[in-house]
């Protein structure tokens, strides 16, 4: 919730270490909170977590210990919750993710109006699904190291209202096994226009489909390399596309 201390109205989060949420336990952050993240941290939720903002000004804001754009003033710049002035900066992959896990409460969670920034190291998407299927809507996804949005095994996300934004490399990375829904996205000068695909070794049976994502009509799957093991079958569908 915010808090108003030593004069600072809406005082700054800041997550030093990893926050896992067990299984049975439900967070709500209240809309208008700031949460900074130190060096290789994240949220990993086995339980329920929901970052529910409001309308522009209203928005809840996950980035990076260095990012003096957002929280409350400091000295000698607003924002600079770490005090260092202009001696640091935010980059792509400062912190890890809001990652749900299989046994997160699909229900209870929810990512709505947020700002997340700089997210993305050791691999993650700014948002990370495995084997889970929550929401994430009317969000802006930004500066990732890696993917805005991945989808890890059987994930089943709805992701709708969604602008993924200046990704080094793609906007949507996932699974042949998940099933994610796309609606109303928009891509931003990431680093590539397709999804790419998780799988080194494919080793139970999948389906590769057809999808429109950001106004992009069918869109490209991108496989680096991919090894279909012999009990497993992968099916492609008429028209999709890979580009390797």
């Amino acid at each position: 919730k915010k808090r108003d201390v030593a004069g600072i109205t809406n005082i700054t989060y800041v997550l030093l270490e990893d926050l896992t949420i067990n299984s049975g336990t439900n967070v709500v952050v209240e809309p208008g909170i700031v949460i900074k993240f130190n060096t290789n941290v994240g949220i990993f939720v086995n339980g329920g977590f929901k970052a529910k903002g409001s309308a522009i000004g209203g928005e809840i804001v996950f980035t990076s210990l260095k990012d003096d754009n957002y929280g409350n003033s400091g000295a000698p710049l607003p924002g600079d919750t770490n005090g260092d002035g202009n001696a640091s900066a935010p980059a792509a992959g400062n912190w890890y993710t809001i990652r749900f896990q299989s046994t997160s409460d699909d229900g209870f969670s929810l990512i709505d109006s947020c700002i997340i920034k700089f997210a993305g190291g050791s691999n993650y998407g700014a948002v990370t699904y495995t084997d889970a299927g929550s929401t994430l809507s009317n969000s802006i996804l930004s500066d990732s190291y890696n993917f805005g949005v991945k989808c890890e095994n059987s994930s089943t996300p709805l992701v709708h209202n969604v602008t993924i934004a200046n990704c080094r490399l793609d906007p949507i990375a996932m699974s042949l096994k998940a099933n994610p829904t796309f609606t109303s996205i928009t891509f931003t000068a990431n680093g590539s226009k397709g999804i790419r695909i998780l799988e080194g070794t494919l080793s139970s049976n999948a389906t590769l489909s057809k999808r429109d994502v950001a106004g992009i009509n069918n869109i490209a799957y991108i496989v680096d390399n991919l090894t279909i093991s012999p009990n497993a079958i992968l099916t492609i569908e008429p028209g999709v596309v890979i580009k390797l």
